[in-house]
């Protein structure tokens, strides 16, 4: 694929561990690489989006530093040289118009530990280079923008997500990235994906920047009732009158990690393997870059609202994002006779028109949040909760 200039300067200038973009597309060393692979995964967790790859079917591969506990902690920690190595080997094998996913860690680009991280305009959201975890969060960044730009030159899709009013996205070379490949962001809510009960659901906003705008499809908002969630920090105050807000270590951890809904919805927007579209080549439409590119207003930021960063557009997709997508979902090979399952069906995903009762405060669910369609041993193992006597309070983080 063709990249803009300013992709182009970018595949050129990034370095990472004596390497560029350029070098390994020249390499003799991975010019040989079998491309066999539709979706990647990277900082995988639980893997739900390769899962949901694997379900039409699609040949995915995970790549995370805790996968197997006791081996991956060095090969697949893109922060060494031997881990960022075998991360570009994955990225290699994809083939053209597959689908490369990134979340990197979040701890040091939220608020939370903004205190010891000193992330702040001022320096350029680099922060405090002698803190470790800012350390590893750069270059954890850092890495995921090569990976993205070598995606992409080889004719594939990328997309990186983080929670939603995290600095990340204002980071440097995360800018530069966004606006030379005119990338595309969305919003999508933990709490409409999970099948927990109402109460229980995690507020959690995860933002999304992805190479063409598929990625809108994913995009939704929260709309429990009332508006009650489970809290992901506690607050306390001091003697002093100082506040102290802490987050919830578990809960933090479960809401980081995706519903296996989220993953399907991903792959059935994203149709890895299937041809690109017009508006999955960057800069094909000489169109300005996304109006998330721009920098949020701090209000817009803290209040981490989808109506203050989305165009009437994306709100209108964002209160659809359940209905089916448009383009084909299913990758068809020759090969395999497996058929779409029965949530990709019309039938399964159409939203229920019965009349709610008098107690129902809250529009139906459709039928792909139902507990029977997500109730897979991968989805259980992050809905599963214990209560907390602690006074909490509300997080996006």
């Amino acid at each position: 694929m063709v990249l803009p200039p300013a992709a182009q300067a970018l595949c050129q200038t990034l370095m990472v561990f004596g390497m560029t973009v350029e070098d390994v597309l020249q390499s003799a060393e991975w010019a040989h690489t079998p491309r066999n692979l539709e979706c990647v995964e990277i900082f995988a967790g639980v893997g739900p989006v390769a899962a949901a790859a694997s379900e039409l079917n699609l040949r995915a591969a995970t790549y995370d530093k805790y996968r197997i506990r006791g081996s991956t902690e060095t090969t697949e920690d893109v922060t060494t040289q031997q881990g960022f190595r075998t991360a570009v080997g994955l990225v290699m094998r994809l083939v053209p118009a597959a689908l490369l996913w990134l979340a990197p860690v979040c701890s040091s680009w939220g608020f939370m530990n903004s205190s010891r991280c000193k992330r702040s305009a001022s320096n350029g959201y680099v922060g405090d280079t002698s803190y470790g975890p800012v350390i590893e969060g750069n270059a954890m960044v850092e890495a995921s923008v090569f990976l993205m730009l070598l995606a992409v030159s080889r004719g594939a899709r990328a997309a990186m997500e983080n929670p939603v009013h995290n600095h990340m996205f204002r980071f440097h070379i995360v800018v530069k990235v966004m606006v030379a490949l005119a990338m595309t962001s969305a919003i999508a809510y933990r709490c409409a994906y999970t099948s927990a009960p109402y109460g229980l659901r995690y507020k959690k906003g995860y933002r999304i920047i992805a190479t063409g705008k598929w990625i809108r499809g994913v995009a939704a908002r929260c709309q429990c009732p009332s508006g009650v969630h489970w809290a992901l920090a506690v607050r306390r105050v001091g003697v002093d009158g100082k506040v102290c807000i802490t987050g919830i270590k578990k809960r933090l951890k479960e809401s980081g990690a995706y519903p296996l809904s989220l993953g399907r919805k991903i792959i059935a927007c994203a149709t890895p393997g299937q041809p690109l579209q017009p508006s999955d080549f960057p800069g094909n439409d000489h169109s300005p870059p996304d109006r998330h590119i721009k920098h949020s207003t701090k209000k817009a930021i803290g209040k981490g609202l989808l109506r203050k960063t989305t165009t009437k557009h994306q709100a209108r997709q964002a209160v659809s994002a359940t209905h089916p997508p448009s383009r084909p979902s299913r990758v068809q090979r020759p090969a395999s006779s497996v058929t779409a399952p029965a949530w990709l069906q019309p039938r399964a995903t159409a939203i229920t028109t019965a009349k709610p009762t008098k107690s129902s405060l809250h529009a139906p669910k459709p039928t792909w949040c139902t507990p029977a369609a997500t109730s897979t041993p991968m989805q259980s193992s992050v809905e599963q909760h214990t209560y907390c006597d602690a006074i909490v309070v509300d997080s996006n983080g």
